[in-house]
């Protein structure tokens, strides 16, 4: 891989989070990696002890490589050894994300992310009016009693 050289006027980045890289300039890998368990409860209690990621199936599978079998040819020519940006302008950059003013040989992200609502028995959802509820029958279909964690089907914790 020749090298280049980046150049940038203005970059501007409000929020870089979560495993993502910023990158001004050549690299051979980037390789960001996020792990991310939100529980959000109708009811906020929490024990403290919680949030094994190893608990969920969802980060322990391993993720199916792509295989490229098929033949291509690629031919790149740069007339410039510069990468010139003028002005970047970014509100965030989240899970794993690369912003990059270069190249790079290689680029492997990887996000998991897990979502988890937990509802109180018998309870309605947070911001549902109980003018609404009884309306449509005693609820919005979203309050679903439930024992531990729904979200994750293989939860073995």
């Amino acid at each position: 891989m020749p090298m280049r050289i980046s150049t940038v006027g203005q970059l501007k980045v409000v929020s870089l989070q979560f495993g993502s890289i910023l990158q001004a300039g050549d690299c051979v890998v980037i390789a960001p990696r996020s792990e991310v368990l939100a529980v959000q409860r109708q009811v906020p209690v929490y024990q403290g002890d919680e949030g094994g990621f190893d608990s969920f199936r969802t980060f322990r599978q391993p993720i199916p490589e792509v295989a490229v079998d098929e033949a291509f040819s690629l031919t790149i020519r740069n007339d410039s050894p510069y990468v010139t940006v003028g002005s970047v302008d970014i509100i965030g950059i989240s899970a794993a994300s690369v912003l990059q003013i270069g190249s790079s040989k290689v680029v492997d992200s990887e996000n998991r992310t897990l979502h988890i609502r937990q509802l109180a028995r018998g309870r309605r959802p947070v911001g549902v009016p109980p003018a609404l509820e009884a309306a449509d029958g005693g609820g919005n279909g979203d309050e679903e009693d439930i024992e531990g964690v729904e979200g994750d089907e293989g939860n073995e914790a």
